[in-house]
């Protein structure tokens, strides 16, 4: 027999379970709506009576959501459990309908066992499914079950409603609005009052702000009259700052707002006023972060362009450079201008610049001296940022300093020469950038320059010689002429050095002759330097002698004692290398002599060198050899050569200055002609203006 459950029952069950839960599910929904709606109204009164911290607000209100649906669960969500299954759905409904009380659950319970297992009979468990099923089959869950049990939940509701609803009719309330504030716990909502703040600047509220800057805030406070305002602003994740805000019209509050390197956000707090937060996004401003630049020197000076990478725009170049500028930028950029003299109220004229992309930047620049700054004027594509603030790079010019010049060589500002003398010249020339020319410039009594190029190595130093010879200019007694270098920079400067003035002198002594004075002179000067060495071997003897009387007479002698005889011996070779030169010049001389009693002259002066030499010298040489073995004569030696050695002298000496008398005197009496030479024709020179010139020249 089937003892199972019949359709009729299962259906009754089934219908049940789906009236008892929907009631339950609409008990939890007024249940969470009453607390709920009741809790958020309290919270916009207290956030209206300003008695709920502005920081605090949103957790409460988080707290009722949570909290609702913690009490809708304890009050009727958890009783959807007993349902479940058919036994819990058996034992209610039998709560319900008295008529199967303890007749449905047996049922129930009865068709779950194993027909095999039962010890009773089985009709009589058939049957009662059959009554069971005959008894639900009219019964009406929705009857028995009814809404009106939730009818209290739906006044409280409907109380609840109209509490809002009243006081919403309260204009001072704006319960609207804190309702709306207190149900979206974290919204970003401007909190209603009896103020309306309005943020003029920036426009819009929320936007983007230049890194490291001040925004400026303008606010604008209709309805009730406001004597501050207050700005709450900080970044993001940091703590709050207040500022206030200066008051600049009845309605209008102003002040500036910092931003560093993140974003910020901030709100304006007024009376019972406070708008919602706004945000600034802080971006940075467009700058130059490398320059290449490529330095092309003026054509003047050749050679090739130089290029330099650097973080800075500085210049410093020679003047009349270009300087191509590439730049590169932070960040892309949609527009550049170049601004020569930034802090001047007038500008020069700027090049253009060439904005490409990726932030990179080409432009050309001209230092010609007009500008000492220049700046790049920038806007960011991004952020139309512009970078008015950027400071300014300098421009210095190095400018192209003419040349100098120098004779060095001779010293003299002013030189006596014959006519058919020469005169080696020496010079320097120098330039800050590169030399072009040097020129030797010549004037033949202060008239008519010419210039000559003399060679170089290109650089910016040099360093000049030329030999000028005096009887190319077929100069005569009298004349004056004048040199000077003149230096050629790479530009065209030009630079002259001081004019060395050379004096033409009568040709009335022999050149032969004046060569032979200045050959006696020298002779005298070796003659004399012979005497100082005879002179120091003569010292040199008297020591030794001492020194071998006490090895005599057996005294003690100390080891500087011995080593007197080896000094003496190098007084005594030195001496003999000077006769000697002294030998080799006489016999040049003698055959160079312009007159026979030069000759003679200097023959007699060769016999004295020759009998020191030989005599004198050589006896010393042996006699300190082997050592000392008689020292007076070693002495005696010494003396005569000194004797000689000073004759030597004297006669050098006499004979020098007898032949310097002469040329002196040849000189003088030319000196004397020529100054009355020019007595004479003073008066006529100066009245004729084309001799004028050339006879104050003569002067000079």
């Amino acid at each position: 027999m089937d003892l199972s459950l019949r359709p009729a029952t299962v259906d009754a069950l089934q219908r049940f379970r789906a009236r008892h839960n929907a009631l339950l599910w609409r008990q939890a929904r007024l249940l969470w709506l009453v607390l709920g709606l009741a809790a958020l109204l309290l919270i916009a009164l207290l956030d209206r009576a300003m008695l709920l911290p502005e920081a605090m607000r949103p957790w409460c209100s988080l707290a009722v959501y949570v909290g609702g649906l913690v009490a809708a669960w304890r009050l009727a969500l958890r009783f959807l459990q007993s349902a479940e299954d058919r036994k819990g759905s058996a034992r209610l409904a039998e709560s319900a309908a008295p008529e199967v009380r303890e007749k449905l659950l047996a049922a129930v319970e009865l068709s779950q066992q194993d027909p095999a297992t039962i010890k009773d009979s089985v009709e009589f468990r058939a049957r009662l499914q059959d009554e069971v099923s005959a008894a639900v089959r009219g019964v009406d869950w929705q009857q028995r079950l009814p809404a009106s049990a939730l009818k209290p939940w739906r006044w409280r509701l409907a109380i609840v409603v109209a509490a809002a609803v009243g006081l919403s009719f309260v204009p001072r309330l704006h319960l609207a609005g804190f309702l709306a504030r207190a149900a979206l716990p974290f919204a970003n909502l401007e909190r209603p009052s009896s103020v309306k703040i309005e943020i003029e600047a920036p426009a819009p509220a929320s936007g983007l702000a230049a890194i490291a800057s001040e925004v400026n805030l303008a606010v604008r406070i209709t309805g009730e009259s406001v004597d501050q305002a207050f700005i709450e602003y900080g970044e993001a994740g940091a703590s709050t700052r207040r500022m206030e805000l200066g008051k600049v019209a009845p309605e209008r509050f102003e002040g500036r707002l910092p931003v560093g390197q993140g974003d910020v956000r901030y709100r304006v707090r007024a009376s019972d006023g406070l708008t919602a937060w706004h945000t600034l996004s802080a971006r940075a401003r467009p700058r130059i972060t490398q320059f290449t630049k490529t330095i092309v020197p003026p054509a003047y000076v050749g050679g090739p362009p130089a290029v330099v990478k650097e973080d800075h725009g500085d210049l410093e170049v020679l003047e009349g450079s270009t300087v191509k500028l590439a730049m590169q930028a932070n960040q892309p950029v949609k527009e550049a201008r170049i601004i020569l003299n930034p802090e001047m109220p007038t500008h020069p004229a700027a090049p253009g610049i060439n904005v490409q992309e990726q932030g990179k930047l080409a432009a050309e620049l001209l230092v010609d001296g007009n500008a000492e700054a220049w700046t790049v004027q920038m806007k960011s594509a991004e952020t139309g940022f512009s970078n008015d603030e950027a400071a300014s790079w300098r421009i210095t010019v190095v400018p192209d300093l003419p040349p100098l010049a120098q004779i060095t060589l001779p010293v003299e500002q002013q030189v006596s020469l014959l006519p058919d003398e020469s005169l080696r010249i020496t010079g320097t020339a120098s330039d800050d950038v590169g030399l072009k020319s040097v020129q030797l410039a010549l004037a033949l009594n202060g008239e008519n320059w010419k210039n000559t190029d003399l060679p170089f190595k290109p650089g910016k130093e040099a360093i000049v010689e030329h030999l000028l010879a005096m009887a190319p200019l077929q100069v005569k007694s009298g004349d004056t002429v004048l040199i000077k270098l003149v230096a050629t920079d790479l530009k065209g400067q030009k630079a002259e050095s001081s004019p060395l003035r050379i004096l033409i002198l009568e040709q009335t002594v022999d050149p032969a002759k004046r060569a032979w004075a200045a050959e006696a002179r020298r002779l005298a000067e070796m003659a004399m330097t012979l005497e100082e060495k005879t002179r120091e071997v003569t010292k040199a003897m008297a020591t030794v002698q001492k020194v071998a009387r006490a090895e005599k007479k057996g005294k003690p002698v100390t080891d500087d004692a011995h080593a007197q005889l080896a000094r003496a011996k190098q007084q005594i070779e030195r001496a003999n290398e000077q006769a000697a030169d002294v030998w080799e010049e006489l016999k040049k001389a003698a055959q160079a002599a312009p007159t026979r009693l030069n000759a003679e002259e200097a023959k007699l002066l060769g016999a004295k060198v020759a009998q020191l030499r030989h005599d004198s010298l050589r006896s010393l040489e042996e006699n300190t050899r082997d050592g000392v073995e008689n020292p007076e004569i070693l002495k005696r030696d010494a003396s005569v050569a000194y004797s000689i050695a000073t004759t030597l002298h004297e006669a050098a000496k006499a004979f020098a200055t007898e032949d310097t008398a002469r040329i002196t005197q040849q000189a003088t009496e030319q000196l004397a002609r020529q100054q009355a030479l020019l007595t004479e024709t003073s008066l006529n020179g100066n009245r004729d203006q084309s001799q004028r010139s050339k006879w104050q020249e003569q002067q000079r």
